[in-house]
Formats: C-alpha cells, structure tokens, sequence
C-alpha cells in the first residue's frame, strides 16, 4: 500500500468517526431538551447513550431524574437501581472512581455517587407508596450524614402519609435542626408552619 492509499484510507477513517457524537456532547444535548421540557426526547437520547455503552451511569442517572418529572416512577427507579447495581465493591465496601484521574475511563467519568441514586430512588418510592422502603433508604442517608436534613423532610411526608402527624412534626424538627444551608432551613420551616400545630 503506497503512501497515498494510507493518507486517503486515514482520512476517511477520521471523517467516519467525526460523524459520531460523543456521549458527552449527546449528554448535553439531552439536558438542554430536558430543560426545554422536551422530555421525551432527551429520554430517547438518553437510552441512546445507554444503547451504546450501558455502563454510563450518568446517562441512566439523568433518565431517572427525567422520568421522576414525568411521572414515571418505575422506570426512574429501575434507572437508579441500575445505578447502584453498576458500583463496584470490594470486600463490601464501594470503590469510588476518580473521573478527573488522566487515566480515567468514560465510564468512570460519567459515574454517579451510589448515596445520589440512592436518594433518587427512594423519593421514586415515596410517589410510588413504597412506604417501608423509601423510609428505609432515607433512613440509611441520614445514619451517614447525607443530605440529612432532606431526607428527614421527606421521612416527614412519609409520616403525613401514614397519618402520623407528630411524628412528621418531629422529623420536621430534627430537618431545621440538621439543615447545613438557608435553602434547607426554609424547607424545614415551610413544613413545620404547614403540618405542625402552633402550640
């Protein structure tokens, strides 16, 4: 093969794969449709991305949150279990990637934090009125500290939903009490003046 057949064979190989978006650049394109409240189709370019490599959490991670606005709370949460199903471990503990390593993988940078999809799916089972087990899942987030304050405001409407006002009241106490930001304690005050009676 001479030079010549080399640069053209070379060149057509480069416009073949150009013509490829990225995953990133079809992430993009899919948050920009979801904000634009094009949902279906940022749902259709997510499962694309999936399609392609079903390991890309962050393409399941934002189906998910797409999913939970359109209500459609059994494949938000089939997208975050798939999440936290993706999560290697070792020996019992999760290994968590470094996306920013140079050496990172596309897979590694698009990974979502296991406590993330975890959350997600317990507020898809809060509207699915899986009481037990979205309780439990926030329960598990506040025994670690995360988002602590958000999800004993949501264990809060959980109790609203069993009928159980005072104890609500106390989870909306516990909520301002954790609160790390204004935004959180305003949450916690919102609920507590709208379900908790003056006494």
């Amino acid at each position: 093969m001479n030079r010549r057949s080399v640069f053209i064979s070379l060149i057509f190989f480069f416009l073949i794969t150009s013509c490829k978006q990225s995953n990133e650049t079809l992430l993009d394109k899919a948050n920009e449709l979801d904000k634009k409240g094009k949902h279906d189709k940022a749902i259709d370019i997510y499962t694309k991305i999936i399609k392609r490599n079903n390991r890309i959490q962050l393409a399941y991670f934002n189906r998910g949150l797409t999913y939970l606005k359109t209500k459609n709370y059994d494949k938000a949460l089939a997208d975050f279990n798939k999440i936290m199903s993706l999560h290697p471990t070792r020996r019992g503990l999760i290994f968590i990637p470094n996306p920013n390593s140079p050496f990172a993988s596309e897979v590694d940078q698009m990974w979502v934090p296991y406590n993330d999809a975890l959350l997600e799916g317990a507020i898809a089972k809060y509207y699915m009125d899986s009481i037990k087990s979205s309780f439990n899942d926030f329960q598990a987030l506040i025994d670690i500290n995360y988002q602590k304050s958000n999800s004993l405001l949501w264990q809060g409407m959980l109790w609203i939903k069993n009928g159980e006002n005072d104890k609500a009241c106390e989870a909306f106490i516990m909520a301002k009490q954790a609160a790390s930001t204004n935004f959180d304690k305003d949450q916690a005050d919102n609920m507590i003046d709208n379900y908790c009676q003056k006494k």
